[in-house]
């Protein structure tokens, strides 16, 4: 690799958060982090613009890196080739594992979609029997 590429390449970091040894779990290019005092990683920024404060946290970051590994999100955590109802499926579910209450808001910013929508997929996808595929499909996925 010469200088100039050197200087063009983008640094990539590999998380492994409980991966069975030498499963890698995902490649990230741009994700802007930081440790705390007790080094406990902080996502601050994608590449795409901020998170949501909701979705900082170390617990958080698991979640959208498996979800990403598992082709559900893109790399700037954007859904993946999913329907309405999926996206609305996936937002409530991630808000229960890390306890936002403002599901449709928080989702809304960081998919760049009315909260309106996300909660009309929601409540189509549970009203659909192909769903419950794809729920359990998050379930494994989000474990």
């Amino acid at each position: 690799m010469n200088e100039q590429e050197k200087q063009n390449a983008r640094p990539q970091f590999v998380f492994n958060f409980n991966a069975a040894v030498g499963q890698m779990v995902a490649h990230v290019d741009v994700m802007n982090v930081r440790f705390d005092k007790d080094m406990k990683m902080q996502v601050m920024k994608v590449e795409n613009g901020e998170l949501p404060d909701a979705l900082k946290g170390e617990k958080a970051a698991g979640l959208l890196l498996a979800l990403a590994t598992n082709g559900l999100l893109g790399d700037d955590w954007q859904p993946v080739g999913l329907s309405d109802a999926e996206v609305g499926l996936l937002a409530n579910a991630l808000a229960q594992r890390l306890g936002i209450k403002d599901v449709w808001q928080v989702f809304g910013e960081l998919w760049h979609r009315k909260p309106e929508r996300l909660r009309s997929g929601y409540n189509k996808g549970m009203e659909q029997r192909k769903s419950l595929a794809f729920q359990e499909r998050l379930n494994q996925v989000l474990r």
